[in-house]
């Protein structure tokens, strides 16, 4: 929906083929494509689904016959889906998975009329109890998925990747696209690595390992300086310098909670955004790592049920975004807070 909109209705809602939820979104289209737009979400069902938008124009959208529509559904994860981007052209679409690998989908120029896989699931989620077949070729099924992912009426059509990459000894927690190369793509895991991979061959071009035990949840890139940014687990962001072959961590924020996004600022070398477990965005300076220059805890309109163990129900952030003017930030109370911070 548009900010500031006096209407809050969303301008279209997506229908993902599940009940399991998606985990991450992206627009896909560049901003100058006012029609046909494309964004995807990746989900626990393992797919990415990309849905084309007639208009983000409100006259447009609320008009008949103006629907999204599922256009591509993209598979090759036997894991659930951790993160999704698009590359600067809208022309490629990457996606990393807890299967431990990152794929690489090349967007058709115009639309397939063949499906390149069958829509049978071939795998199981984690913690899913495999069914035995008792009627011969029956389809499998599995909790969680719908209708619409055995091949119903309305779901996109099913590609394979054009890539894949390997290196990851764990699950992969993010991707981002390099902001000076456009051939490269950055990876970080929860086996503690960040990675660089080319993106038209798939080989792993530069490594740089930090403690195994450090599970990185999300990652992303300054654009002056090219340091790459991570949150953790551990309640931690660290900076990487990739640019000296000795340097692993070059500098870490304590942020009192675990991380699950964070976003650099678009314009500035030394300031960075974060969402926090325990329901805090900050924004931090990185020449004065001590304390957060912006510190606040979203209050959100639903009545929160703290637990014996002090866990309030509710309050984690799951995601960060900032375009360097407006800061929003999500949780899994399904509301959205947005602040004005311009942070430089």
């Amino acid at each position: 929906m548009p900010l500031g909109a006096a209407d809050p209705t969303p301008l279209y809602t997506l229908p993902l083929p599940t009940s399991l939820g998606a985990t991450s979104c992206t627009w896909v289209s560049p901003s100058d494509v006012t029609s046909d737009i494309l964004v995807a979400a990746g989900g626990v069902d393992r797919a990415t689904h990309v849905y084309q938008l007639p208009s983000l124009e409100p006259d447009i959208a609320a008009s008949e016959g103006a629907t999204a529509r599922e256009i591509y559904t993209l598979m090759g994860h036997t894991g659930p889906i951790s993160s999704v981007i698009t590359s600067r052209t809208g022309k490629d679409i990457v996606s990393a998975s807890w299967d431990s690998t990152v794929n690489l989908y090349v967007v058709p120029e115009s639309e397939p009329d063949s499906h390149q896989v069958d829509a049978e699931p071939t795998s199981y989620l984690p913690g899913q109890k495999k069914r035995r077949k008792l009627h011969g070729d029956a389809p499998r099924n599995i909790e969680g998925l719908t209708d619409g992912d055995a091949g119903a009426a309305g779901e996109g059509w099913r590609r394979l990747p054009d890539l894949q990459f390997r290196g990851h000894r764990g699950r992969v927690g993010a991707v981002v696209w390099d902001v000076n190369e456009d051939l490269r793509v950055w990876s970080a895991g929860w086996d503690g690595s960040v990675r660089q991979w080319d993106a038209e061959t798939g080989a792993n071009v530069l490594t740089r390992q930090g403690p195994a035990d450090k599970a990185l949840l999300c990652l992303d890139q300054f654009q002056g300086s090219g340091q790459l940014a991570t949150g953790s687990m551990d309640r931690t962001v660290s900076l990487w310098d990739t640019r000296q072959a000795a340097s692993v961590i070059a500098q870490s924020l304590n942020v009192g909670s675990p991380v699950p996004s964070l976003q650099c600022h678009p314009r500035s070398s030394f300031t960075l955004a974060t969402a926090t477990y325990a329901g805090n965005v900050q924004i931090w300076d990185v020449r004065s790592p001590k304390h957060a220059l912006f510190s606040v805890r979203r209050q959100g309109e639903l009545n929160r049920t703290e637990t014996k163990n002090g866990k309030v129900l509710g309050e984690r952030l799951l995601a960060v975004a900032w375009d360097g003017e407006v800061l929003a930030a999500g949780g899994e109370d399904g509301e959205v807070g947005v602040w004005k911070a311009r942070g430089e």
